[in-house]
């Protein structure tokens, strides 16, 4: 059992100071190519603050996160861009139950906040692992609720089984905020097929309606265009055609691969955008240039740093280098990069770590996890 599980726990959490010299350092094919524009980093600055998953609304230029309170569940924050003002949104809020709410996504309005919110009622966990499981990363007992930042007032969005076949992970919307993407769980994990390791996933898109005054979702469609296994939503090319999701439907036996995809919703088409090691939470920058991505290449000890590409794969450029020793950002730990989201202009992104040890999770339990703001030079080259 203990090979699926330290698979597992890198997909439950996905997750992953000084100036950074641009690299391209991996054997994946579309590395190395000439005539690739590359983004200027400045500054890397590593902030352990305990501030989890993020989303930077680019209307009203706050951002919104999840943090693990005192009750060891997470809430849903938001804050400033210079990280004061921090506001609970959710802490002992009448409409929602009060275990673990996060993985904030706001609507391009800056209206509409829309959430992970584990059930009311679901069958008791008997661990801490157990409990790790319906973390806003993992999903599981997760169901999408909408806040109306106007009123506060908070309304479900989907009602799912309350068993461990279901759950939902990373709502996205569209860039004109007509429609919600998210991922959702519809068979559990299977310890005896490596596509199943993380449980069996599909990609999810409805129409994101206001009927009454009240939020809700409509003409849902549901994708998976590959051997089934795990589908992550990423989200929205710039135009909404497209988007971006993490998947193991090709991957082999080897500990830890998946990469990221992008799905042409009009025609079908499915580009595959990485090649090799972990890869994961491909999110486009609002200009739909690059995308930002996680990845383990190079970092013997499995660690995830950020990465930029172009949006066909090509021309990826290192970030971070947290887990590679000998360089000046080397925290001599692992550190899992996760989760990102970009500034309004384009010229930096916000993105969560986590401090992860292999014991210490198990014990439900992490040694650290905060936020990265990784910063660029306002031009492209």
């Amino acid at each position: 059992m203990r090979k699926p599980t330290v698979t597992i726990l890198m997909a439950l959490l996905f997750v992953g100071a000084g100036s950074s010299q641009a690299t391209a350092e991996t054997s994946d094919p579309a590395i190395n190519q000439s005539n690739c524009s590359l983004r200027e980093v400045t500054n890397v600055t590593y902030q352990l603050n305990q501030r989890g998953r993020v989303d930077w609304s680019h209307s009203n230029n706050l951002i919104a996160f999840d943090k693990k309170g005192k009750d060891k569940y997470y809430d849903i924050y938001t804050m400033h861009p210079d990280g004061t003002g921090e506001r609970c949104l959710t802490c002992d809020h009448p409409d929602l139950p009060g275990e673990n709410i996060g993985q904030p996504a706001w609507h391009p309005s800056g209206r509409y906040l829309v959430m992970q919110v584990v059930k009311k009622n679901h069958p008791r966990y008997k661990t801490a692992f157990g409990q790790l499981a319906t973390n806003p990363g993992a999903g599981m007992y997760n169901d999408l609720w909408v806040m109306d930042m106007s009123t506060l007032r908070a309304t479900p969005l989907t009602d799912l089984p309350a068993n461990t076949n279901y759950g939902t992970l990373h709502p996205h919307f569209s860039h004109d905020g007509k429609q919600l993407s998210w991922s959702q769980m519809y068979r559990k994990a299977n310890f005896a097929k490596h596509q199943g390791i993380t449980g069996y996933w599909k990609l999810h898109v409805a129409d994101f309606l206001i009927s009454g005054g009240v939020p809700k979702l409509a003409n849902g469609k549901i994708y998976e265009p590959g051997r089934p296994g795990m589908f992550e939503n990423h989200g929205f090319s710039l135009d909404n055609k497209k988007f971006v999701f993490q998947s193991n439907m090709q991957s082999n036996k080897k500990k830890g691969k998946t990469d990221l995809y992008q799905y042409h919703l009009e025609t079908g088409q499915l580009e595959k955008l990485t090649h090799d090691y972990f890869n994961e939470h491909g999110i486009y920058s609002p200009d739909g240039k690059k995308i930002a991505f996680m990845s383990s290449a190079d970092n013997r000890n499995k660690g995830t740093d950020w990465w930029l590409m172009n949006p066909d794969g090509s021309c990826k450029q290192r970030l971070t280098f947290f887990n590679q020793p000998g360089h000046e950002q080397y925290k001599g730990r692992r550190i899992n990069s996760a989760d990102l989201s970009w500034s309004p202009d384009g010229n930096s992104f916000l993105g969560y770590f986590n401090e992860m040890g292999i014991k210490n999770v198990l014990r439900g339990k992490m040694k650290g996890e905060g936020h990265v703001l990784v910063e660029f030079a306002s031009t492209v080259d």
